[in-house]
């Protein structure tokens, strides 16, 4: 039956070698179907899983096959697209603004492919005609996933997987108005789970917004430059838990940052503590591979539930109901 299939999938894998364990999850249809999401985690949890396998299952995850086979030769038509005359006139402004962001993200600035590759990746996605534009913070997404990949296109439809399959795209939409949202939503849940932290930074006058940006817009691919460390299990983590869970991931793994770094975030104030929270904690020791396990044991601590999120939400939506009939009157 199904459980014992899932079972004996369970401890196969325990005795296969990398290899092995890749083409297992890629051989057929019918035998990916039959591995769970538990199995999947199960693997990805494990600390001698290659980049190469957690990218593996993220394609299955992201539909990565079937955007392939819908949108076939869709890629290199993009390319060859992009060179036109009328197509950079109408893209003039989006272009700029992605070559500029490219010839600042410092993990490739050095390396002329990966720069290539980038600017073909991020204009790309402009060309879909995805719900949303090009938001500066992209380019980390797409420098990673290159360096890590080193094929453009399973990272440009990896991308592409994000923002169909797991609704990335949603915190870019209408103003964005989504991402608003779980600025005051992750402030509500820091009052929860780290009411002293919520205090200090409303007496420094610290929003969330103000420094934890990044974080959801590049899904933490923003810090790598500041680690430069091969096969960074942090940001495969991230990775993993976006694409299996979604959104309540993100907050979780902010709650942890936050909560491992509280008696610091505490002992400062004023100007100290804003260039703490904007510049330096993204290139805390925290995020390499040596610490990785004390995160994983305090992110055990913060469970966000989808039921938790959909309340806050709902609270929040109705606190600018009230607030614009207020205004209104």
């Amino acid at each position: 039956n199904e459980k014992s299939k899932i079972i004996l999938l369970k401890n196969i894998f325990v005795y296969l070698n990398n290899k092995e364990k890749i083409q297992l999850i890629t051989l057929n249809k019918q035998l990916k179907n039959n591995i769970s999401k538990k199995i999947y985690k199960y693997l990805l949890k494990q600390k001698n899983t290659p980049v190469k396998t957690h990218m593996e299952i993220w394609k299955i995850f992201l539909n990565f096959k079937k955007l392939k086979e819908i949108n076939k030769n869709m890629y290199e038509n993009f390319k060859k697209d992009m060179d036109n005359s009328s197509t950079k006139e109408k893209y003039q402004k989006i272009f700029k603004i992605i070559e500029v962001d490219i010839n600042r993200t410092e993990f490739i600035h050095t390396k002329q492919k990966g720069l290539i590759a980038t600017n073909n990746i991020l204009k790309s996605l402009q060309l879909y005609n995805i719900e949303s534009n090009y938001c500066q913070g992209m380019n980390y997404m797409a420098a990673y996933l290159y360096q890590n990949t080193l094929n453009e296109e399973d990272s440009f439809y990896i991308i592409l997987g994000l923002f169909t399959t797991k609704k990335f795209s949603s915190i870019f939409q209408k103003g964005m108005s989504k991402l608003k949202t779980y600025f005051t939503l992750i402030d509500k849940l820091i009052y929860l789970y780290i009411p002293k932290i919520y205090f200090h930074f409303k007496k420094n006058q610290i929003v969330p917004d103000f420094f934890l940006s990044p974080y959801f817009i590049t899904l933490f691919t923003h810090i790598y430059p500041y680690i430069q460390e091969k096969d960074n299990i942090f940001i495969l983590r991230v990775w993993d838990d976006f694409i299996i869970n979604g959104w309540k991931s993100i907050f979780e793994v902010i709650l942890a940052l936050i909560k491992i770094k509280e008696k610091y975030i505490l002992s400062l104030e004023g100007d100290e503590l804003v260039d703490y929270l904007v510049n330096k904690i993204n290139k805390d020791d925290i995020f390499r591979n040596k610490n990785y396990d004390k995160f994983d044991l305090m992110k055990k601590n913060f469970v966000v539930t989808n039921e938790l999120i959909n309340y806050i939400e709902e609270e929040i939506k109705l606190g600018m109901k009230i607030k614009k009939k207020l205004n209104y009157q």
